[in-house]
């Protein structure tokens, strides 16, 4: 895996994991991988969907932000899987930590490829690059979340806690 002036993690000639847009048309993916994943996720039961905050999200990390990123699995020009995560300091730790806002790969991809083990190394990558010295990573979009489960502790990450909402 190299690493080009662009941020791009170019693993053959086909298939890269980028930090940033080089088309209008993968913007677009990304935006609309973003949308299914709400969709597909227990916040649609629970809360409005907002697509102008998506784009600001995006401009956000398409600026370059030290808090925000984001990137994306591309293989063969169609987005197959996309990231975003953020770092920050808590009152009560001396620490910058990361956590993942979310990691989604398409149903047609998942299990299949590469998407997901990329993806995850752009996540550590990016939050280690910001200062984390923690990551943290979560399946609580309630999408295949058993799946998710053994792929986070297949590239060892260990169980902390468990997640839980209602709404206010």
């Amino acid at each position: 895996v190299s690493q080009s002036r662009y941020g791009h993690f170019k693993i053959s000639n086909i298939n890269m994991i980028k930090t940033n847009f080089d088309s209008s048309n993968e913007y677009q993916q990304y935006y609309n991988m973003a949308l299914k994943l709400f969709d597909d996720s227990v916040y649609a039961k629970y809360l409005e969907k907002d697509s102008e905050e998506l784009v600001k999200f995006m401009e956000i990390c398409k600026r370059g932000s030290n808090e925000y990123f984001l990137g994306f699995y591309v293989e063969d020009n169609i987005v197959q899987g996309i990231m975003a995560g953020e770092v920050f300091k808590r009152p009560f730790m001396k620490e910058i930590v990361a956590s993942d806002l979310f990691i989604y790969v398409a149903d047609d991809f998942r299990g299949k490829a590469v998407a997901g083990k990329e993806l995850l190394k752009c996540y550590e990558h990016e939050a280690t690059k910001r200062g984390a010295k923690v990551l943290f990573v979560a399946a609580n979009t309630g999408i295949n979340t058993d799946g998710t489960k053994q792929f986070f502790e297949k590239n060892s990450y260990v169980e902390y806690g468990t997640n839980y909402m209602r709404k206010a």
